[in-house]
């Protein structure tokens, strides 16, 4: 085959090699024939057209099932909830976020990064998964602090499920005068309600929460992130990295989150892939394997042998040709 098939096809085939190997190292051999290796977010439109596959469904049916959450599975949740409440882990968010404690290891590196990278003046913030809301907490003292955020911006609002957590916060931030317009409500990031239904958000976090998503509810958090954001919102996630759940099998609620997977869903949901950095600055123990990839030697924090989690930022983009493969 020769001409435009040619191109065409190769990289279909490009396609098909990216997303299976993306978890190992990003990083495609194709051969001495130098096959064409699409974006991920140009390509994620392409698992519609392959059986690849994840625990035996293909990409696109995670992505987009959004099934409901049975009576047994929420008296089973509340159950876990109220036992994760007796636990110390749950004091300790509360301690972080009164500043009786200092903020921890990875906590320190997302604001760094965040600070750095990513906020802007005048923004309103969207915490998903919240916590006791320390590290919103942490969002609102940089606009306070920093010369460039400081000066009006939108509300700031946070969901969380753990009821504890919930009661504490909005107390903790009932304080206008010292906190401002924050508001807290309780609910799951895939099924939540808001003080204004209709309102949407220029910066939605999510602070290690995405590895906590159950399978079968990746649809309703894809679907439930359009309603909260508009054209140019930044999406930011700080997540565990697939090697380190693979190892970490002992957390509370978690799954392990292929990279392939999470890009091709938000491209699927109408975002954009800004960038995709591995967490270098988080303070941890642990050591590197023998033979890693340069790009992560001398990181500071490590599970399994490889680093411990990355940073991930998207843009609400709806130009559809972002997302196609389309032949030049």
């Amino acid at each position: 085959m020769t001409g435009s098939n040619t191109k065409l096809v190769m990289y279909m085939v490009g396609a098909f090699v990216l997303f299976i190997t993306w978890d190992s190292y990003g990083v495609i051999n194709t051969g001495s024939r130098g096959l064409n290796v699409i974006d991920p977010l140009r390509i994620a439109d392409q698992a519609r057209s392959h059986t690849i596959q994840e625990g035996g469904k293909s990409i696109e049916d995670i992505v987009v099932q959004c099934q409901p959450i049975s009576a047994e599975e929420k008296q089973e949740l509340a159950k876990e909830i109220k036992h994760y409440e007796s636990m110390q882990k749950f004091h300790d968010k509360i301690k972080e976020t009164k500043g009786e404690t200092g903020l921890a290891a990875h906590h320190k590196s997302i604001i760094k990064y965040l600070k750095e990278k990513v906020l802007k003046k005048g923004w309103s913030v969207l915490d998903l998964g919240a916590a006791s809301g320390g590290m919103l907490r942490s969002i609102i003292d940089a606009y306070n602090e920093m010369d460039e955020l400081k000066g009006p911006h939108g509300k700031f609002q946070a969901v969380e499920l753990v009821t504890g957590w919930v009661t504490f916060a909005q107390e903790f931030f009932s304080d206008k005068d010292r906190f401002g317009d924050v508001s807290f409500v309780e609910g799951d990031i895939t099924d939540f309600t808001l003080d204004d239904p209709d309102a949407t958000f220029d910066f939605v976090m999510l602070n290690d929460v995405m590895e906590h998503l159950q399978q079968k509810r990746y649809g309703c958090f894809f679907n439930k992130l359009k309603t909260v954001t508009h054209e140019g919102s930044i999406v930011y996630m700080h997540t565990p990295t697939p090697e380190a759940q693979l190892h970490d099998k002992d957390q509370f609620y978690e799954n392990v989150l292929p990279h392939h997977l999470l890009i091709s869903g938000m491209a699927n949901a109408g975002f954009e892939l800004v960038t995709f950095e591995h967490d270098m600055d988080t303070e941890c123990f642990g050591h590197p394997m023998k033979g890693l990839p340069r790009q992560i030697e001398g990181g500071g924090c490590y599970m399994g042998g490889w680093i411990k989690y990355y940073h991930a930022t998207f843009v609400r983009a709806s130009n559809k040709g972002l997302y196609q493969l389309n032949a030049s």
